[in-house]
């Protein structure tokens, strides 16, 4: 039997309707798979472009303290070679510094960038004016360098007396394509093309392609695009598959028509899936994973925001040391180290106020902001957490630590929050110079702190020694007071080390009176002498003794008995370990002795 007209229009139409629906629907999802790939893409896209911006930063924050330490030591940096040392990595290809322009010090040493006039170049020139007018931070490049090659260089100018005096500029040049190279082959390996474009200048807008997959200039098919800047240049990544954008569930879903409800789910799942992601990166960004703080880049970026608050009138700002960090890690292992870490990060959310702003900002160093305290609550409160030994247990150890602390308030002492972390900072170098464990508060003669970094644990040093211990340098133009213990710093009349280090002008023979200077300098030239002479044999020091009086604070003159041993230290060179004894005491004490 023949369907009526009305069954076959209503076939037909039922016919027509569920190909218009399939058609539809295999239109959807084909449209909705190229996007998920263009969202994917694109957060691949950005999280290789926010690493090459990393790795870009990373050489800004270079170059910001190389100006800090030139900013801090009046434009001289003497140690110029030992800071780039520190500072090179992989990626680094050289380190100048160039004083109106022209470089007096690169490292590695290149003698042909040595005096060479940065102004006479008309495109250097240009970037250097720019910098200098924006006072921050210019990339430029990448251009070939002779003694480096391919290079991007970061600008950086240099302010002196709180950037009323320009000085110079500190240039870093990174290597490329070695700076990104293991961003552009990790996109390869994932089974994309690429292509990096930059303005290489701040000073021009149109991108220019300096590397690509392409081997024949071809153009990447709507690509998955993400752009950044930093040095006031823009950075642009492309990718595209290297298979094209192509459905794989086209076909099957454009059979039925039901499964569009999948495919919305399926969009649903993705949206949340790059969500959760977006939020995986942000605490990555600005939470430090080993003690759930946050970051340096986190606590930075919350302590700018937070002060801005009009409900912020003031606050205190605080740089943590665990001392002797180090010796955990040697000793008991980096696990121990980790476990030290995290019990301390612990220990400051429960001694700081609730609201109290907390990060790692770098190794074994914690800061916390204290808001709304008065400079004298802040200070017992910060007394008070730092008073105690800690104590945790490991694997059945028990291992203890102590904590140093510096600060500063604003805005009594410094308005901005990098001066004040400068300010803080001092204050924890002073308190860690003075036998650490225990808490400063910067005042303005820190800043004259001669900064040294030790390579021993001075606390562990002094701890348990018998009379006055005193650490010198032997070199007799400089016979520069490297540490002195606590029995030195009262027998001599004072109150603390400053005040030791004021009295003495930091100088050993300031402490011997003047007519026995001579007889005593005479006998330590003896020992570098004899110590010299001795050289080729297997004995490594040389020990003297000497009898001389002492000038204390007050004006009496007390004999005393040096010991002193000479040894070659890798970092000082030629140093003097020194027992101070008092001649008195002795001679009582070797009575005493002698009666029992």
């Amino acid at each position: 039997m023949k369907l009526s007209r009305s069954q076959k229009t209503l076939l037909i139409a039922a016919a027509v309707l569920l190909v218009f629906i399939s058609c539809i629907s295999t239109y959807l999802i084909h449209s909705d798979d190229i996007s998920n790939q263009h969202v994917r893409a694109y957060d691949v896209t950005a999280a290789y472009a926010q690493e090459l911006k990393h790795d870009f930063q990373s050489g800004i924050d270079k170059s910001s303290l190389l100006e800090e330490e030139l900013v801090a030591n009046n434009g001289s940096l003497d140690y110029f070679d030992q800071a780039a040392k520190l500072l090179m990595t992989d990626h680094v290809a050289m380190i100048e510094i160039a004083p109106n322009g022209v470089i007096t010090n690169t490292y590695p040493d290149s003698d042909t960038q040595i005096g060479l006039d940065l102004n006479q170049d008309s495109g250097a020139l240009a970037v250097m004016q720019y910098a200098k007018e924006q006072d921050a931070p210019v990339m430029y490049g990448p251009f070939t360098i002779d003694t480096a090659g391919e290079c991007v260089c970061i600008t950086n100018p240099v302010y002196l007396n709180n950037g009323g005096q320009f000085w110079g500029y500190v240039i870093i040049a990174i290597k490329v394509p070695d700076a990104y190279a293991h961003t552009l082959d990790a996109l390869s390996s994932l089974g994309y093309n690429y292509s990096l474009q930059t303005t290489m200048s701040p000073l021009q807008n149109q991108n220019v392609e300096i590397s690509s997959s392409s081997q024949n200039g071809e153009t990447l098919e709507n690509p998955a695009t993400f752009t950044f800047s930093i040095g006031y240049c823009d950075w642009t990544l492309q990718v595209a598959p290297v298979k094209g954008w192509k459905s794989s569930r086209a076909v099957p879903f454009g059979i039925f028509s039901a499964l569009c409800c999948i495919a919305f789910e399926g969009l649903l799942y993705l949206t949340l899936h790059t969500k959760q992601q977006d939020k995986r990166l942000n605490i990555l960004a600005y939470q430090d994973a080993l003690t759930g703080l946050l970051s340096r880049g986190g606590f930075i970026k919350q302590l700018d925001e937070a002060s801005q608050n009009p409900f912020v009138n003031r606050y205190t700002l605080v740089f943590l040391d665990l001392d002797d960090f180090k010796v955990i890690n040697d000793v008991h292992g980096h696990a121990a180290g980790d476990k030290a870490l995290e019990h301390l990060a612990y220990y400051l959310r429960s001694s700081f106020p609730s609201d109290s702003l907390i990060g790692r900002t770098g190794g074994d160093e914690f800061c916390v902001v204290i808001w709304n305290r008065t400079p004298d609550e802040c200070a017992k409160m910060i007394q008070k957490a730092i008073a105690s030994e800690q104590v945790f247990e490991i694997d059945g150890k028990t291992i203890r630590y102590t904590i140093s602390a510096g600060y500063a308030d604003a805005p009594e002492q410094a308005q901005s929050r990098s001066a004040l972390m400068i300010l803080a900072d001092e204050a924890l170098y002073a308190a860690k110079i003075s036998g650490k464990h225990e808490a400063r508060h910067y005042d303005p003669s820190m800043a004259d702190i001669k900064r040294e970094q030790l390579g021993f644990s001075t606390k562990a040093l002094a701890s348990g020694i018998p009379g006055s211990f005193l650490i010198y340098k032997s070199d007799p133009e400089d016979e520069e007071i490297l540490f002195a213990n606590d029995s030195l710093v009262h027998l001599l009349g004072c109150d603390n080390y400053d005040d030791f280090c004021a009295y003495t002008g930091g100088r050993f023979t300031n402490i011997i009176v003047p007519e026995d200077r001579q007889r005593v300098e005479d006998s330590i030239w003896e020992q570098i002498n004899h110590q010299k002479e001795i050289e080729t044999t297997k004995r490594p020091y040389y020990e003297d003794y000497v009898e001389y009086s002492i000038i204390v604070k007050g004006g009496k003159v007390i004999p005393v008995i040096d010991v002193g041993r000479l040894v070659e230290d890798s970092s000082y060179g030629g140093v003097f370990f020194v027992f101070i004894h008092e001649k008195e005491a002795m001679k009582e004490d070797f009575l005493k002795k002698s009666s029992r």
